[in-house]
């Protein structure tokens, strides 16, 4: 597969091309970000409350609580579903069926005529998810989705399509790649004019149509092969270079820890230093964490709410181990249903429940009155190079600004980045950076150090493509493994 390479600063305001017929909004402030996740728990008719009931009383706690999430994450959001006339898919009855994004069909519909909120859909991606293992399984499109208030909010992820919606998923992947959403080919209830409210440049459907891909970044783990992780980022409508990254989590039951090695791939992949100036606070994760403890398995996430009876939970990152402008910190946490009612399972009463799982809902504000302190600076580059190998080292800032003055040793550098080669022999060199924000006059350093390794293998080609020089896997038509044969 090609491998998909994106210009961060270019993709900020690609939304203006990409993600039209975006309502007008009132200019708001940024500064204050509110978040909800919730396991819908698919189509199932729990308690005998159908899904498209439970969607309504979401609406509903929400109206009433007072609360309007900028970002609304969902896990296990059913795509659609397929279920032969001879058997019953859980609680859901002989023969039922549902279209594509018939169950977020509902739940727009039902805040929009609530809370006068027309989300938008940034992405709904996952696979195929077959329930049993008979000659008459439920056949399920098992996915991830993150919604937001596009008063608010608009999606900068670049415009690029990724890998098809359920193509075939390894063993294991723990390589994020970017994927699309559920194409929009077969509809069944027809609620909400979806082809203008799903993001993201044109796919082809199932159908032969072209409707929205809304692409986000993915990885699939364990031998079920579900969708561990996805990733989306956001900005402020107001200020787009102000961007906000979402995380969306949910380990398998009972297998987390073959869960973590995909997960942390993918939020290492985000959470580094290069390409963060515009990132407003540190990134943020919706969670059903099953068993997994965020704090301890996938730094450099806290939780900041978690019920002590469930699993959902929102996190933040730690602003001392990833860059962002600002640091925040959580002013409003509520749970539905509210606390007395919530019990293992976090149903409540019947006449409240919306799902097998608690909702949790975080709004977020600056940690006044030193929010956008300069508080350190971190150095993007590589931990090992080639010898005579060019590479590049960048100095990034947490807070401060917006001009900074340098100096980098050895070399007495002044710039931000600097161009450097890997050692004639093979050994360990460290460079140290010291950056000071002239707004405040206060003073950070850092170091990072870099080993050189062997010289370099032969470039790749046409006939050898990337079997000798994994580095080069973005100039690869088709990349082949490694077979241990260059020297």
């Amino acid at each position: 597969m090609r491998c998909f390479r994106f210009s961060w600063s270019a993709a900020i305001y690609a939304f203006v091309f990409l993600f039209g017929n975006i309502p007008q909004a009132v200019a708001q402030s940024t500064g204050s970000l509110s978040v909800f996740s919730l396991n819908v728990h698919g189509l199932e008719h729990d308690g005998g409350i159908s899904w498209e009931r439970r969607a309504e009383r979401f609406a509903i706690w929400v109206r009433d609580n007072q609360v309007v999430p900028d970002i609304i994450g969902l896990q296990e959001i059913w795509g659609w579903l397929w279920t032969p006339p001879v058997r019953s898919c859980g609680g859901l009855g002989l023969g039922v069926g549902a279209g594509d994004y018939d169950q977020l069909d509902v739940f727009l519909k039902a805040l929009r005529d609530t809370i006068g909120v027309t989300y938008r859909i940034a992405y709904m991606t996952g696979k195929v998810d077959h329930t049993t293992n008979t000659p008459f399984p439920c056949h399920i499109y098992h996915a991830q989705a993150v919604l937001y208030n596009p008063a608010r909010l608009v999606n900068v992820m670049p415009a690029q399509t990724g890998m098809a919606h359920d193509d075939a998923v390894p063993v294991l992947i723990v390589n994020p790649h970017l994927r699309n959403s559920l194409p929009l080919c077969n509809r069944g209830t027809h609620l909400m004019p979806l082809e203008s409210l799903i993001d993201g440049p044109p796919q082809t459907d199932k159908c032969g149509r072209q409707t929205p891909s809304g692409p986000a970044w993915a990885v699939f783990a364990h031998e079920k092969r579900h969708i561990a992780a996805s990733f989306v980022r956001l900005a402020f409508r107001a200020d787009p270079s102000k961007s906000i990254d979402v995380f969306n989590v949910h380990p398998n039951a009972n297998n987390e820890q073959a869960d973590l090695g995909a997960i942390r791939a993918l939020i290492n992949q985000f959470t580094r230093p290069s390409s963060v100036m515009s990132r407003y606070y540190a990134p943020i994760m919706v969670a059903d964490r099953n068993d997994l403890e965020i704090d301890e398995a996938l730094s450099p996430f806290k939780i900041v709410l978690n019920p002590s009876t469930d699993l959902s939970a929102i996190a933040i990152a730690d602003i001392d181990k990833v860059p962002a402008q600002y640091k925040a910190h959580m002013v409003q946490g509520m749970i539905m249903p509210v606390p007395e009612l919530a019990g293992v399972s976090c149903k409540g009463s019947l006449d409240q429940l919306v799902s097998d799982h608690c909702g949790v809902f975080v709004r977020f504000d600056l940690d006044e009155p030193n929010a956008g302190a300069f508080r350190k600076v971190f150095v993007e580059g590589p931990l090992s190079v080639y010898i005579d190998e060019d590479f590049t080292l960048s100095a990034v800032p947490s807070g401060g600004g917006p001009q900074f003055k340098y100096l980098w040793q050895p070399g007495g550098f002044t710039t931000a980045s600097v161009q450097l080669r890997g050692a004639a022999s093979n050994k360990t060199e460290t460079w140290t950076v010291q950056m000071t924000d002239l707004s405040s006059g206060t003073t950070m350093t850092a170091d990072h150090s870099v080993v050189t390794t062997r010289k370099r293998p032969p470039a790749c080609n046409s006939s050898n493509c990337c079997e000798c020089n994994p580095h080069d896997l973005d100039q690869c038509e088709k990349p082949i493994p490694a077979r241990g044969n260059c020297q």
